[in-house]
């Protein structure tokens, strides 16, 4: 997964676009947390590079706003308000609150952010935010091999000069060929997947391919997370072809003894829960169709297994 690490380093460089969120993942002692220091380092040098799990939406969004790469460290879990609050922050976050002292002053904060998370299994990863993840696996570091860190710093700062130049002479290519690079499909993280583009043409590399095969990967991963998700795959399997409302869905796919956690509990919630599974689904085979119109029943959903 080098490759896409490199070419998230060159997207770090270029803030007028959303960029993806790199997750570094592995087993513990595999180097997460000095990794994502180190990547910081070279586009957004800080004393204080890696933050703990924010507690509150107002705390994430202060402590991001004072510097343009943030990363999370030794993540356990997502919460939904945390998982909204990274998508957005990919595209454009926002906080209003009153000013402090005031009756009516608004204080603003808004920001769009180059994030990293490092954790060894994040859990419940929720299908928006999981279509923004770029997935970098480290290796465990045997005890042979381990270093000091004061030992990592003096090697970095030594080396520092000659990875930036490296850095910049690569990031300068990319600007050189980006103007010419047309994609045949528009992905959502459509100008991050032109740099990949870029990236493969002036380097001879394979990141544009390791990206597309990780989509699988990750729909995998939030189906797996997601109780109502995978009852929507099992029922897929035994009828190819699905249609009726939320509240149809729902019912269809209800245990009649237990309802596992986190399932939705009313056809809002069901079609809520559709559109953040929509593009594991449809990585996983499954399209979702969600009409505009209403009937008098409601919206009736289209559920369709590919090939069908």
């Amino acid at each position: 997964t080098w490759p896409l690490v490199l070419a998230w380093l060159v997207a770090a460089y270029l803030p007028d676009f959303p960029h993806p969120i790199l997750l570094l993942g592995g087993l513990q002692g595999s180097g997460k947390s000095i990794a994502a220091r180190v990547l910081i380092s070279l586009f957004d040098p800080s004393h204080a590079p890696l933050r703990s799990q924010p507690r509150d939406e107002e705390h994430w969004a202060v402590s991001a706003a004072g510097s343009w790469g943030v990363a999370l460290d030794n993540l356990s879990g997502i919460s939904s308000w945390l998982s909204d609050s990274l998508c957005r922050s990919v595209t454009g976050d926002g906080l209003v609150r009153r000013a402090l002292f005031t009756d009516s002053d608004l204080a603003v904060l808004s920001f769009r952010r180059a994030v990293i998370l490092t954790s060894i299994d994040l859990g419940m990863l929720r299908g928006d935010l999981g279509d923004r993840l770029v997935l970098a696996d480290l290796e465990p570091i045997s005890d042979t091999h381990r270093r000091a860190e004061a030992d990592l710093d003096r090697i970095l700062a030594e080396k520092r000069p000659r990875i930036l130049g490296a850095l910049l002479d690569t990031l300068a290519a990319v600007l050189g060929r980006l103007p010419a690079v047309q994609l045949k499909a528009i992905s959502r993280m459509a100008d991050f997947a032109r740099v990949l583009v870029a990236l493969d043409d002036v380097t001879g590399g394979v990141a544009m391919g390791l990206y597309m095969a990780q989509r699988d990967r990750v729909a995998g991963h939030v189906l797996d997370s997601d109780s109502f998700g995978m009852a929507i795959v099992s029922l897929m399997e035994k009828h190819p072809f699905w249609r009726g409302t939320a509240g149809d869905l729902l019912g269809e796919l209800t245990p009649t003894e237990h309802t596992p956690r986190g399932w939705p509990k009313n056809g809002q919630a069901v079609s809520g829960r559709l559109r953040r599974l929509l593009p594991a689904l449809e990585a996983h085979g499954v399209t979702v169709y969600i009409p505009r119109e209403r009937t008098r029943r409601g919206r009736v959903i289209e559920l369709t297994t590919r090939g069908v």
